[in-house]
């Protein structure tokens, strides 16, 4: 979830994520179809920051996981 959801060109905002099953859980994501970006939690809940390039044309932002793995299975 993003507390405010419109982001400019060269701003970032926090994104909260929460996790259902055991940490440690390790995210892989891409945003806006950039480079994959992978990041690991230690618990259930936590953020990542994302970040829109300067040069970005106006219009949707997305941000989309590409796998998941917590301490036992992995999801791709």
């Amino acid at each position: 979830s993003v507390v405010n959801p419109d982001i400019c060109p060269g701003a970032c905002t926090n994104v909260a994520a929460t996790f259902t099953g055991t940490a440690p859980f390790t995210l892989t994501y891409t945003a806006n179809g950039g480079s994959p970006v992978t990041q690991t939690f230690s618990s259930n809940t936590g953020s990542f920051q994302v970040c829109v390039p300067a040069n970005a044309p106006a219009g949707g932002f997305g941000v989309q996981a590409t796998a998941l793995t917590d301490a036992f299975c992995t999801c791709e």
